[in-house]
């Protein structure tokens, strides 16, 4: 419910100066959507054609099923299953993914935006990022945000469902401000009205209106049944029904149509909730339904006054290019995000305290293999075993926040706002420290402070453990988006995560893996952190119990108090240790594995990079003929 009460919507009539565009036509002609279905191919969409004029807004109506949401997402060039095949045009030129970029915007359904960030410092985020001078950022921030009313909230976290903020219809007016702050010449409002108590969708549609009149752009918006007040704001209907059109033409000419074919609007019902009933095959008989689908055809010539045919190409006219380098543009995002990583604790600083907390309940848990000597030895290298594994384990946190942030990049990267491979920088580059703070919290207490961990190697642990949580936060990168479901990213990660654990060589010896398996114990981070950290630990130590013996053969012999005898030195015990997990060796190895760590997480990182582009680019190509998606 919109509760913003006193925040009315700012009249502001200095339109000129903020952008008003030039004159635009958006046309589509006999647009088809086919799927495959085991019955056969079935048509969502049977030649749908329409048009759209700079100032106007066009509502695309129907029952649930009739075909809105394919016919929008074919207009706005998102990508999925079926077959395609129409002409979609703006000023006569094919409707590509770069004449989208830089002329049109959408504003899904849903509403992304970066909870943490107040109002203000979205809509100054997205004016950063054009390629214009700072003094003109600012002024057009300070517009945007009274033109949509913004001003009293400006200040106001957005928020999401645990963290209060913004109101559903602030949040609505936020997603048009983002968006206009390019300019656009289109625009495309998917259900903008879900969610929305009358009130407020009154509100946001009467504003959409007064925005398309003022400023000139098309608006193209899908509406399941709007209200009478509502409708009377649109220019152009749309009434779709089993993938055909039922009406198309001058909003305010529906009652006049629905007069001609004998099917008078009821004083107790608004014009679009009649019309809407009448093409719903839940509420009249299909063969009525498919009767008033036939007369539309016959009287479409006459109601839609040509405006279903596609005009004569035109020029296109010049609009504002983002135009801002790459440079830039990582510039802004690393600034954005650094400042959400320090309010949202859930990627990084969260994951940090619970490493703290975690790994110091494992080293109290085993104090007493602070102690170096015989009886501790093999529980010391438990130890670091848990030390590597829990951190790494919460790696699943990163999987659900990456797949919440990838949606509103997403919609970011398609609007224009800055390039995929801009943010993957960004987030690369601010991602280094952060692993290197996560391993401090880590380790820094638990192993140095409690375990008594051997402190003139703490530079070199450091860095391997670094490596490791680097490895498995780009194998959680990667499942965050190989998936549009979370869950199964989180199952995909906790799996590689165990596999890794299982297979590092401590829990099953190497030898009896079954051979399936035994890639298994080498693709994965676990055996070289293992191997370099419990390395870096015991080499350079003694261990009480023992004492060098040169009539040994092994070069050492224990007290007769000790039940165990693994060795005097730190590389006795390993050559021991190494015996029975092969994992273990006294050799120096850390610069391999240090090596090898890097290598599989850049695996993970260019799976996860080459996944964002293509899904963060999911634009079909003009539509011309039967493609196949």
């Amino acid at each position: 419910m919109d509760t913003e009460g006193s925040v009315e919507l700012a009249e502001v009539r200095d339109v000129e100066s903020f952008g008003k565009r030039d004159a635009h036509e958006f046309c589509f002609r006999d647009c088809r959507f086919t799927v495959s279905t085991k019955a056969g191919e079935k048509s969502v969409l049977k030649g749908i054609t329409g048009s759209a004029r700079s100032g106007e807004v066009l509502a695309i109506m129907g029952p649930s099923g009739a075909g809105k949401t394919q016919l929008m997402n074919l207009l706005s060039l998102i990508d999925g299953p079926g077959a395609v095949s129409g002409d979609v045009t703006l000023n006569g030129k094919p409707f590509t993914r770069e004449l989208f970029m830089k002329y049109a915007g959408q504003v899904p359904q849903a509403d992304f935006h970066w909870a943490f960030l107040t109002c203000r410092e979205t809509v100054q985020v997205a004016a950063d990022l054009l390629n214009i001078p700072q003094a003109e950022r600012e002024k057009r921030v300070a517009k945007i945000m009274k033109r949509t009313g913004l001003e009293g909230c400006s200040d106001v976290r957005v928020g999401n469902q645990f963290i209060p903020g913004l109101s559903g219809g602030q949040k609505r007016r936020l997603s048009l401000a983002v968006l206009l702050i390019r300019r656009p010449a289109l625009v495309f409002l998917d259900e903008p009205t879900s969610g929305l108590d009358a009130a407020a969708a009154c509100q946001i549609m009467n504003f959409v209106a007064e925005l398309a009149r003022d400023l000139h752009i098309i608006v193209v918006a899908t509406i399941h049944q709007p209200s009478a007040t509502v409708f009377a704001g649109f220019h152009g209907a749309m009434v779709l029904s089993d993938g055909r059109v039922a009406y198309q033409g001058a909003a305010q000419s529906l009652i006049t149509y629905l007069d001609r074919i004998e099917k008078p609007l009821p004083s107790e019902m608004g014009v679009a909730e009649w019309c809407l009933d009448l093409v719903n095959r839940e509420f009249t008989d299909p063969t009525e339904v498919d009767r008033l689908l036939d007369v539309w055809s016959e009287n479409e010539a006459e109601f839609c006054g040509g405006r279903g045919e596609a005009p004569p190409p035109t020029p296109m006219t010049e609009v504002e290019s983002l135009g801002s380098s790459m440079l830039h543009e990582v510039a802004v995002l690393l600034k954005r995000h650094a400042v959400l990583t320090i309010r949202d604790p859930t990627i990084y600083l969260g994951r940090a305290f619970v490493n703290l907390f975690a790994c110091l309940f494992f080293s109290i848990v085993y104090i007493e293999s602070r102690n170096y000597n015989q009886e501790q030895a093999t529980y010391h290298m438990f130890l670091v075993m848990w030390l590597c594994g829990v951190p790494a384990c919460m790696g699943i946190i990163a999987v659900f926040a990456f797949n919440i942030e990838f949606h509103s990049i997403k919609a970011e990267v398609k609007n224009g706002m800055y390039r995929a491979t801009s943010y993957l920088v960004a987030k690369s580059i601010l991602e280094v420290p952060m692993m290197f703070i996560l391993s401090i919290f880590a380790i820094s207490c638990s192993a140095y402070g409690v375990s008594n961990y051997n402190g003139d190697y703490y530079f070199e642990f450091m860095l391997v453990f670094t490596a490791m949580l680097w490895s498995f936060e780009c194998m959680a990168q990667a499942m965050s988006v190989s998936f549009d479901n979370p869950l199964l990213g989180a199952m995909g990660f906790m799996n590689m995560w165990f596999c890794s654990f299982l297979f590092a060589g401590i829990m099953v010896p190497e030898k009896d893996v079954p051979w399936p398996f035994k890639a298994m114990i080498y693709l994965f981070p676990f055996r070289y952190s293992l191997a370099s950290l419990i390395y870096l630990d015991f080499h350079d130590t003694t261990f009480d119990g023992a004492y060098l013996d040169a009539n040994d053969p092994r070069g050492y012999s224990c007290t007769d108090s000790t039940t165990w005898c693994y060795g005097y030195t730190g590389k006795q015990v390993l050559d021991s240790l190494g015996q029975t997990y092969k994992t273990i060796s006294s050799e120096d190895h850390t610069v391999r594995d240090f090596s090898l760590l890097l290598a599989i997480g850049a695996f993970f990182k260019l799976q996860y990079l080459v996944i964002f582009v293509q899904k963060s680019a999911a634009h079909r190509v003009p539509i011309k003929t039967a493609i196949k998606a």
